[in-house]
């Protein structure tokens, strides 16, 4: 919970974020199977810090979301194959 917030930048407007988890709880009651909000690219990796925004968001079970874990895509890496392209400046 915590890293959501401090990954939320403040001009996200939250009505767009609320959405997915209203999208999330009627998919859940409608399948009787449990999903969940997911990050496309993880808010907290060695690699990668995704941030709490819609388009970083998607819904999906709780049983494929979970087994990502903090994973990111093998091909992701290969965009940041030398470290000058890890620095921010």
């Amino acid at each position: 919970m915590i890293q959501r917030i401090l990954a939320t930048p403040p001009w996200v407007d939250m009505r767009d974020v609320k959405t997915f988890y209203m999208r999330a709880a009627e998919l859940t009651r409608t399948t009787g199977r449990l999903h969940t909000v997911g990050h496309i690219v993880p808010l907290n990796h060695d690699r990668v810090c995704g941030l709490h925004v819609p388009w970083n968001l998607e819904v999906e079970t709780a049983a494929l979301n979970f087994s990502k874990g903090n994973a990111w895509c093998e091909w992701h890496g290969d965009l940041f194959s030398t470290p000058e392209q890890l620095r921010l400046f």
